[in-house]
């Protein structure tokens, strides 16, 4: 591996979040649109504000209280509560997240492959367009990262040390995300597969005992926030392993091999797809060789490498065959752990090279790390272009839409509208989700999105079209507000 020329992590650590926050800042400047689901959160922090209890009982609270906490900070210097001011608040605690999560991650790459690959693993990551953009985008995973990332650096440092107040950070943090996301919890699972191993293992009393204390430290930090929480809501699992269990019978009825494998090749494309699909072989080669070689591997690694990316994988499985998708963000927990693999990836390939050009300049000493840099460049200019791409390009047609609306229609008018967005940043509320001969019988106004994935309905055989207004002229992106009363 190449050597950097500062082994401080202090200052490798500096670099990284600067070039984060770099990123951050400006995606978050250029932003036209937040995603859908950003639009969710900001109205869940809202009604957080009036009443926290229905939102905590609704599903996991922790984001929305970020947002909710972000903007009472705001509120300090900006009078009102604009929807700007929601949107700047949730992508700025977000962005926070990010670039605090960037600290346990290098910790746990220099644990894991040692400083020098981690840092290059996290410069990576901070890259991957994807990643980048949900940090600066209104969503939940980099909170999520940031509790997962800091609670598997915890759990490591308990293993390691033998102290059992990292067992109960570790359970903490874990729940801290649990609240966020209820898959942080698998850093529990980890934990007390670790430790019942290592109880079974001891060969002594006082071995044994230590790694009950160990295993009930873990357990007590947990609990501690996630009963209270538990009872609050009157729910133990989460919706969708609930709904999972309760119609186990739709597994059994269906083609379950059919349904698997097409599970795991849509785990394999969305990996790709956040990897830019340039370093995802990367990864699996620098997997591969790291764990080929059993004397380069701790038994922490060993253990956890493996029990994460299977759990990780098993999740996703039956997150597809129960509702037949899988985001890229889903995958998320599973590519910053892996991501430190990449540049011992980069390694094995740049050592490929080299023995290819061995008797050329390149095999000069010199130039032993040539190959290295030179793919390390390659993956990141890939990376570039759709980096600096502003959220929501091509959507401008959108806010353009939502400004009309804002200015022409009072908040009594019933509007109909496929994206929520628009109707957010209309400052509008939703009275209907879906369209139906009730729905457009009862509205005032019908907002078209000209787009090929779906059908809008022929409202004009229900009501007279009074007048049309063209937002937006871009291909597939066309906006058109109907009047219908």
């Amino acid at each position: 591996m190449p050597q950097l020329k500062s082994g401080s992590d202090a200052k490798n650590l500096f670099f990284l979040i600067s070039i984060a926050l770099f990123f951050g800042i400006y995606l978050i400047l250029t932003a036209i649109l937040v995603s859908k689901d950003s639009v969710f959160y900001i109205e869940s922090a809202q009604k957080f504000s009036s009443d926290p209890l229905f939102i905590i009982k609704a599903f996991p609270f922790g984001y929305p209280f970020l947002i909710y906490t972000a903007h009472k900070f705001a509120s300090l210097f900006y009078a009102g509560s604009s929807v700007s001011v929601w949107i700047y608040s949730a992508q700025s605690i977000n962005l926070l997240c990010r670039l605090l999560s960037l600290i346990p991650l290098y910790f746990t790459g220099r644990l894991l492959v040692g400083s020098r690959s981690s840092f290059f693993a996290v410069l990576i990551l901070i890259v991957l367009p994807i990643p980048a953009a949900n940090g600066s985008d209104a969503l939940r995973d980099w909170p999520q990262i940031l509790f997962f990332a800091s609670g598997i650096f915890a759990l490591f440092s308990g293993i390691r040390q033998n102290k059992w107040r990292q067992f109960t950070l570790a359970g903490l943090l874990t729940g801290f995300g649990y609240m966020i996301r209820p898959e942080c919890a698998q850093i529990i699972i980890y934990g007390f597969l670790w430790l019942l191993i290592r109880f079974f293992k001891a060969k002594d009393y006082a071995a044994k005992r230590k790694q009950i204390f160990f295993l009930l430290a873990l357990l007590s930090g947990f609990l501690i926030l996630s009963v209270p929480y538990t009872v609050v809501r009157q729910r133990t699992l989460p919706v969708k392993a609930a709904e999972s269990i309760n119609n186990i019978e739709v597994f059994a009825a269906g083609d379950i091999p059919l349904k698997i494998s097409k599970a795991v090749i849509e785990i394999i494309q969305k990996c790709s797809e956040n990897l830019m699909y340039f370093f995802f072989p990367v990864l699996l080669i620098g997997l591969y060789y790291r764990f080929r070689d059993k004397s380069a591997i701790s038994d922490l690694e060993k253990f956890f490498i493996p029990a994460l990316a299977g759990l990780n994988i098993i999740i996703l499985v039956l997150l597809y065959c129960r509702y037949g998708y899988i985001q890229r963000r889903h995958c998320m927990p599973m590519i910053v752990i892996l991501i430190f693999y990449v540049p011992l990836g980069l390694e094995v390939i740049s050592g490929w090279i080299k023995k290819g050009f061995a008797k050329s300049r390149f095999q000069d000493g010199r130039n032993s790390h040539l190959w290295f840099y030179i793919l390390l460049a390659v993956g990141i200019s890939i990376c570039l272009p759709k980096l600096v791409k502003p959220l929501g390009r091509g959507k401008s047609g959108y806010i353009e839409a939502a400004n009309w609306l804002k200015d022409n229609t009072s908040r009594d008018d019933i509007i109909l509208v496929y994206d929520r967005r628009i109707i957010f940043y209309a400052e509008r509320d939703i009275p209907f989700s879906a369209f139906s001969e009730n729905c457009l019988a009862d509205a005032d106004y019908f907002v078209e999105i000209e787009n090929k994935k779906y059908k809008q309905p022929d409202f004009a055989k229900t009501k007279e079209e009074k007048f049309s207004t063209r937002i937006n002229k871009k291909k597939n992106k066309k906006v058109i507000i109907y009047k219908l009363k």
